[in-house]
């Protein structure tokens, strides 16, 4: 139940940042800065993965879960870059706030977009459908995300676009893609020739 809170608190907090963007709420936007730097903040879920490991690595009678428990601690990892990102995207979001830096609508849309990634690989990697809806969704913020810079070109909407590309780079390498495939993924989502 480890992954279940710390996703659900990823998709809370995305959805939240989301709505203190659009308010243009600092103080609500600093709270929730605070908010992402508690999440597994032990790292809970990662120690219960490596204890996975450490089982099917020494009992004979586990090592058919092998493949299962690294895949699950592939998703953590991956996971753990995507709470580190939100961090950088909540500090990010509030710095902008504070300059008075315009964010184009499409950015809390693209960090909702998100939320929804977060929600449907919280239902489980076991599904393929499951891991294609959440890497559509992963792939569709990204894209979004990036048409802010259509319509902004100051440094806190750049970096809150890099963010958001970032964790659906993150989501995705989750789901078991290599982290080079999905960078890419990201990027021709985004392409708007392509």
């Amino acid at each position: 139940m480890r992954r279940r809170r710390v996703l659900d608190e990823l998709e809370e907090t995305l959805r939240a940042l989301a709505g203190a963007v659009e308010r243009r709420d600092l103080d609500g936007a600093r709270a929730l800065l605070l908010r992402a730097r508690e999440i597994d903040r032990e790292d809970a879920w990662q120690d219960a993965v490596q204890a996975g490991l450490e089982v099917v690595r020494l009992s004979p009678q586990r090592w058919s879960a092998r493949g299962e428990v690294e895949s699950y601690g592939n998703a953590a990892m991956r996971v753990d870059l995507a709470v580190r990102n939100l961090r950088v995207l909540a500090r990010q979001a509030m710095r902008a706030l504070e300059v008075g830096d315009e964010v184009p609508a499409v950015v809390p849309d693209a960090m909702r977009e998100l939320a929804e990634a977060v929600a449907s690989v919280r239902g489980g990697l076991d599904y393929p459908e499951r891991r294609e809806q959440t890497r559509r969704l992963a792939l569709r913020a990204g894209a979004m995300a990036t048409r802010a810079l259509d319509e902004s070109s100051s440094m806190s909407v750049n970096v809150l676009v890099a963010q958001i590309r970032s964790m659906a780079v993150d989501l995705i390498s989750g789901l078991g893609e290599e982290p080079a495939s999905a960078r890419s993924a990201v990027r021709e989502a985004a392409d708007p020739s392509g």
